[in-house]
C-alpha cells in the first residue's frame, strides 16, 4: 500500500491539471480578451 497510494495521488493531481487545462481552454476561446480571465 506504501507504493500504491503515491501513486494514485499522482494520477489524480495530474488528472486534476489536465482538466483545469481543459477548463481553462474553454474559457480562454469563450472569451479570449485577457481581462476576463483570473489571475
Amino acid at each position: 500500500m506504501l507504493v500504491v497510494k503515491p501513486m494514485v495521488s499522482l494520477a489524480v493531481s495530474q488528472a486534476n491539471a489536465f482538466w483545469v487545462m481543459e477548463w481553462v481552454g474553454k474559457r480562454l476561446s469563450e472569451q479570449p480578451t485577457p481581462q476576463d480571465v483570473p489571475a
